[in-house]
């Protein structure tokens, strides 16, 4: 069997073609797999953040300082003095 230029530059595009399609699947596989992980780190702070409780403590003292701020402006927190 003889080797030639034709023959070489038919396997080297072969093979280019099969690396170019692997590093187009692994860097898919990459960005897929961090989406995965993004949503999984944000249910997990979904979660915990509705389980502590700090949500309507934040929210009162938000409407709290408001008020206090800016007497003009109403907010739903109804303080009585």
């Amino acid at each position: 069997m003889e080797w030639n230029e034709g023959k070489a530059q038919k396997m080297v595009n072969k093979y280019k073609n099969r690396f170019n399609l692997r590093l187009s699947f692994k860097v898919i596989r990459v960005i897929v797999s961090l989406v995965i992980l993004y949503w999984v780190y944000l249910f997990v702070l979904t979660v915990s953040y509705d389980f502590s409780k700090i949500g309507p403590r934040t929210e009162f003292y938000q409407k709290l300082a408001i008020d206090w701020t800016y007497p003009e402006l109403t907010s739903d927190l109804a303080i009585s003095s």
